[in-house]
């Protein structure tokens, strides 16, 4: 007689994780960063970083500044915005739950972004 209601608290407890679980998940799904996001918190992320270096604003070509270390100037001309560059370039991998960015640089993409709860997370772009 002691077993069953164990047998039963357990299977609660299962069911209480289960939901949980799937509760995230479908938050997760639901808050994914699309690739716009990626796209503005990128060019926020290299303008930031472009004027704490006192470089001036990466609008005309990015490929004579140290922080960025790809070459639009190819694809888009002299005259392309940084958004329709990053957009033109940016590769989205999405997993439903995330989302990752990626830039080719020097002939393979690198991980430039993260987008997971309706946030884009951005890595140095230094290397």
């Amino acid at each position: 007689m002691d077993t069953t209601p164990r047998k039963k608290s357990s299977a609660v407890k299962w069911i209480v994780a289960a939901v949980l679980i799937v509760a995230l998940l479908a938050v997760m799904w639901a808050t994914n960063p699309d690739r716009t996001q990626h796209v503005q918190a990128l060019s926020q992320h290299l303008a930031g970083t472009a004027a704490a270096q006192a470089l001036p604003q990466p609008a005309d070509s990015l490929s004579n500044q140290a922080v960025v270390c790809w070459d639009f100037s190819d694809q888009l001309g002299e005259e392309a915005s940084l958004q329709q560059a990053l957009d033109a370039s940016l590769s989205l991998t999405d997993w439903h739950v995330c989302s990752v960015g990626s830039l080719p640089m020097g002939g393979k993409p690198v991980r430039v972004s993260v987008g997971i709860f309706g946030h884009v997370f951005c890595c140095d772009l230094k290397q």
